[in-house]
């Protein structure tokens, strides 16, 4: 990257005194248009509520302060009213917290922890290590935490969106900023800056890391600046650094970030022209790793796993369906980018590396002492204390003290990482998972090319370049190599691609980056254009008014674009009525809240439930914000199996029989015998409650046993049960849109030791009638939201009684006069089948002759609100009235119904298809 001086054939320099002002203002737009537009899309928000439940607990808790081992941070933020703690609240199953493992000893075994992974040596005894298990709940997060909560009881849940806004307006300014400091011109400022931004649009939610996106770019600027000679600027990362270490554990990018700012700038100081060697290995050993590593999820060990499940398919211990779920986890895995594809990228690699190189060498004479940027040894000794800031600050700053520094690496460089990764959000970037990847790809190959053309243009530098100016000779300072700034490049690249959650991380950081290197190319060009005919002629590319007039006017265009685009995309997902009946505010459809458990959750609170809930993870923060929190402790009444904070709060082994105990139920009789024959082998019978704890208590010493008897398990609903019941759980919140839920609900009903407490659209309730917890419960009326949700629950258990004509009878009544209309469109079917098993056939005709009806009527209104479940009514009602004449034999009514419910099947699927969100919109 080139020195900033102030020569008239700079392009920046000419851009000061050419580049009109409203020009600027136009850049200024765009960048802060396509910044709203980035965080305006509706993600989720699994890990808000997470952070909602944490801040309410940390901020309301008084009892914490009594907890045992709470360090003196700890006890200092107590004085604010917050309240830290490493004992978890929430989790049932979540780390122990040992205070007597807390000790310089065990930090000191942390650290080599640490250094052996980086070195490549095996930790020894990982997992049986005390000063890991015992760590406890480390909430890294605990200032967003707290953010938010207080943003929602003070100033309402909107102005946790305009946080999210602001935030984003920041990051793209401050990638905007720092490509200017680079020396990019504004134009191609904004417009990369425009671009990181815009290409992370599926990947902003509300969450603490974004916050790490925030703070990592304004690191980025503040180094710029120091690069610059303005050493003073580090100073920055102090308060900067003290807040990002309690906002989210990504201040260890920064940490690695300083590694290389010192580790590069002492080669390139004291090595000079020298420097090129590391250069040269580095794009060596750039090229080995590319040829020799293996993802994570294209190792050995997972190929290892592969072959297990192979063996374990073979002899019959999975069914066909969760056959099926592995093959399409191989599929996700390894077939998603084909070896071809893989070959071919890696060759070409390859090539241009090889070619590269062997152009450094054949270029070498070109350089000279000026080629690398060198810091004065004042700028040094600012660096080397901003890499001790960022490295202390952490581990003092923080209430979690040296476990918030050491816990991120541990993790990160530890056995369990690789296992925790396999998360969608951390997938690599050609698996299939959540979030638009393809621009991010665009935007690295645009980088790609910019960087190979500054490369070759770089090494093709003249000899001696002087220009006339005002009648003096004057020499062009020609860009210079930055190993630090190409490492910082580096780095973020991979981190992007091994992961789709660092996209957004990648796209920011790597903006400024782009724009200076295009900036240097273009003025690299310029020169090596005009200077070979005539050493002494000015260069051919200016900023005339003409360019500057009409690169504005682009830019002002673009910039008013996204902002329509903008607003367009807040009216029609969050301003107006919306189409699938949900009336939230534009926090709750921000954050997706109808993912999650509204109403069974105002259930809980009505019953006051106790015990252990079993939820999905995305849910579990949810399921604890919205509990009424017992007084005296502020823990909820029901603790939660699993839930979003995963490393944070709980083991692998823990995560990973979460999973196990999720796969499902499916029926293999192959199971079946071999359960038989384990419990035959046991001296225990088969169908025997007694038989079946006594197996699980000798199975579960072993942890290999264990995992396998729940396999066995998917096809027997009373072992199914039991396991559940071994685990604590005596409440589970089913999400029936969920298959792999749906079908462990339909075990857990056909076990005969749970019952059915809740039902709505997509949720379901169910309590162990056999668990200590629930006798109270299960002796009194159970108490609903409304009376549609407790019609809704009994009509579908009195429907399902298909024997008793009274309870049908009973059932379809309640039906079919609920008033929901998303109710009675879900319970459809089972309304059909009880009017014909109480050959009701006149009253089901006037029944969806009526639904359809109300839903024409709402939809001629052109009415906006719950359009899809009209639409959804109006094809599914036509087919139902389809059925009804054909069982009255009346074929040619049935067939005009058909063409209607296929006509009315289009409008439906149309209206999905214009609903559907792309890049910018």
């Amino acid at each position: 990257m080139d020195k900033q001086t102030d020569q008239p054939t700079n392009i920046d320099s000419q851009e000061k005194s050419t580049f009109p002002l409203w020009g600027k203002l136009a850049c200024y737009l765009l960048v802060i248009a396509s910044a709203l537009h980035s965080a305006d899309k509706s993600i989720g928000g699994g890990d808000t509520w997470v952070a909602m439940a944490c801040g309410k607990y940390t901020l309301e808790t008084e009892a914490i302060k009594q907890q045992e081992g709470r360090i003196w941070q700890m006890k200092c933020l107590d004085l604010f009213g917050i309240h830290t703690t490493q004992q978890e609240p929430f989790g049932a199953k979540t780390r122990a917290y040992d205070p007597s493992t807390h000790d310089i000893k065990n930090i000191s075994r942390k650290m080599g922890i640490i250094i052996g992974s980086m070195l490549g040596k095996e930790s020894t005894n990982h997992k049986l290590d005390p000063s890991i298990e015992n760590i406890g709940w480390v909430n890294q997060n605990w200032l967003t935490h707290i953010i938010f909560y207080k943003m929602k009881t003070v100033f309402g849940e909107n102005s946790i969106v305009i946080y999210k806004f602001l935030q984003a307006i920041f990051t793209a300014l401050f990638a905007f900023w720092a490509a200017r400091a680079l020396g990019a011109h504004y134009v191609i400022a904004a417009s990369t800056a425009s671009f990181g931004v815009l290409l992370s649009r599926s990947f902003i939610d509300l969450r603490p890391n974004i916050s790490s996106i925030l703070f990592a770019i304004i690191m980025i600027y503040l180094l710029i600046c120091w690069r610059n000679k303005k050493y003073w600027a580090l100073a920055w990362m102090i308060p900067l650094t003290i807040v990002w270490s309690n906002v989210h554990g990504g201040f260890i990018y920064a940490i690695m970030i300083f590694v290389i700012m010192v580790g590069a700038h002492l080669v390139q100081n004291y090595m000079g022209k020298a420097s090129v060697i590391v250069l040269i290995a580095a794009l060596i050993g750039l090229g080995i790793f590319i040829n020799t590593h293996e993802d994570p999820h294209y190792s050995q060990q997972q190929r290892d796993q592969i072959a297990k499940f192979q063996s374990e398919i073979d002899s019959g211990m999975h069914s066909k369906k969760n056959v099926e779920t592995i093959e399409a986890w191989i599929d996700n895995q390894y077939k998603s980018l084909s070896i071809t594809a893989r070959t071919g990228i890696r060759i070409t690699t390859t090539i241009l590396i090889v070619a590269l190189v062997i152009f450094t060498i054949i270029r070498l004479g070109n350089l000279d002492s000026e080629s690398f940027v060198k810091i004065g040894k004042r700028g040094l000794v600012f660096m080397v204390a901003g890499l001790f800031t960022v490295s202390l600050i952490p581990a003092i700053f923080s209430p979690f003290g040296w476990e918030n520094l050491l816990h991120p690496f541990l993790v990160a460089t530890g056995d369990e990482g690789g296992q925790w990764r396999n998360v969608s959000e951390w997938q690599p970037i050609w698996n299939k998972a959540f979030g638009n990847r393809f621009p991010y790809v665009i935007f690295l190959s645009c980088l790609a090319v910019i960087f190979i053309y500054w490369y070759v243009l770089f090494f093709l530098k003249p000899k001696n370049i002087n220009i006339k100016n005002n009648k003096n000779q004057k020499q062009i300072a020609w860009p210079q190599i930055d190993l630090a700034f190409f490492a910082i490049m580096a780095i973020t690249i991979i981190l992007s691609i091994k992961s789709r959650r660092f996209i957004f991380l990648g796209g920011i950081i790597l903006a400024p980056f782009m724009a200076a290197l295009l900036q240097e190319v273009i003025f690299m060009m310029n020169q090596l254009l005009s200077l070979p005919k005539d050493r002494k002629t000015s260069p051919r590319f200016e900023l005339t008014p003409q360019w500057n007039m009409t690169t504005s006017f682009a830019i002002l265009a673009v910039g008013i674009f996204i902002t329509g685009t903008f607003f367009a995309c807040m009216n029609d997902t969050y301003w107006k009525p919306a189409v699938d009946g949900k009336e939230f505010n534009v926090f709750r459809r921000m954050v997706r809240v109808q993912d999650q458990p509204v109403k069974a959750m105002e259930f809980f609170a009505e019953n006051n439930f106790k015990g252990t809930v079993r939820c999905e993870w995305t849910q579990g923060g949810f399921v604890a914000f919205s509990q009424n929190a017992n007084p005296e402790n502020g823990k909820p009444g029901s603790k939660i199996y699993m839930d979003g904070r995963a490393q944070a709060a709980y083991n692998i082994d823990h995560f990973i029989l979460w999973n196990k105990l999720n796969a499902g139920h499916s029926s293999n009789k192959k199971h079946v015998e071999k359960i038989k024959s384990t419990l035959k082998s046991h001296n225990l019978k088969y169908k025997d409650p007694k038989s079946y704890d006594i197996l699980i208590k000798k199975m579960e010493t072993n942890r290999e046993n264990y995992e396998t008897l729940i396999r066995l398990s998917y096809s027997d609903p009373l072992l199914y049960s039991k396991i559940f019941e071994n685990e604590g759980i005596n409440v589970i919140i089913f999400d029936l849109g969920k298959p792999q839920s749906k079908s462990a609900y339909t075990a857990l009903s056909k076990s005969g030791r749970w019952k059915l407490a809740y039902r709505d659209t997509r949720y379901a309730v169910m309590l162990c009638i056999h668990a200590p917890e629930n006798k109270n419960i299960l002796r009194k009326r159970l108490v609903y939201p409304d009376k549609d949700i407790e019609n809704f629950t009994n009509g579908l258990l009195f429907v399902s009684q298909t024997n008793n004509q009274a309870f049908l009878t009973k059932g379809f009544e309640l039906l079919t006069n609920l008033e929901s209309d998303e109710a009675t469109l879900n319970v459809y079917g089972n309304i059909a089948r009880a009017g014909n098993k109480l050959k009701q056939q006149d009253k089901l005709q006037a029944f969806f002759t009526k639904r359809y009806t109300l839903a024409k009527e709402k939809l001629d209104a052109n009415q906006r609100f719950g359009k899809l479940l009209y639409l959804q009514e109006l094809r599914d009602s036509s087919n139902r009235l389809a059925s009804i004449a054909l069982q009255q034999k009346k074929p040619e009514e049935a067939k005009k119904l058909k063409q209607r419910a296929k006509e009315h099947g289009t409008q439906l699927k149309d209206f999905k298809e214009s609903m559907k969100e792309n890049w910018l919109w």
